[in-house]
């Protein structure tokens, strides 16, 4: 949910704002909230709020980010390889969703989790 707010709002923002901010600018401002929220999970065992705020700047960020490299690439590159740039960018987020998703994660669950953990 808070990737499609993030990729919408971003797309407005732009929108709106075109004048008065580049994309590359908001798009350094994303890296800095994506590190902000890395520092926030180091806090989740102080307090909840921390987790819920990580996850929703990650969300965000994630989304606005889909929208930058569109927005970025035609700027950089013209309206002749857009479709490309963002066609190897889709396949490897793919890709990336699928070797973390399904291989890694379970790989490091297996080396971190000890029996009594998967036992409950």
């Amino acid at each position: 949910m808070f990737e499609v707010l993030g990729c919408f709002g971003t797309g407005v923002f732009l929108s709106l704002f075109r004048i008065y901010i580049s994309p590359h600018a908001l798009f350094a401002f994303f890296s800095f909230l994506a590190l902000a929220s890395q520092v926030l999970m180091f806090f989740i065992s102080v307090s909840n709020l921390a987790s819920l705020l990580a996850v929703i700047i990650v969300g965000f960020v994630s989304g606005g980010c889909f929208c930058l490299v569109g927005i970025i690439s035609h700027e950089n590159y013209g309206t002749k390889y857009v479709t490309r740039i963002l066609g190897y960018f889709m396949t490897g987020a793919a890709f990336g969703i699928l070797i973390f998703d399904e291989i890694l994660f379970d790989l490091l669950y297996r080396a971190f989790a000890s029996q009594s953990d998967v036992n409950g």
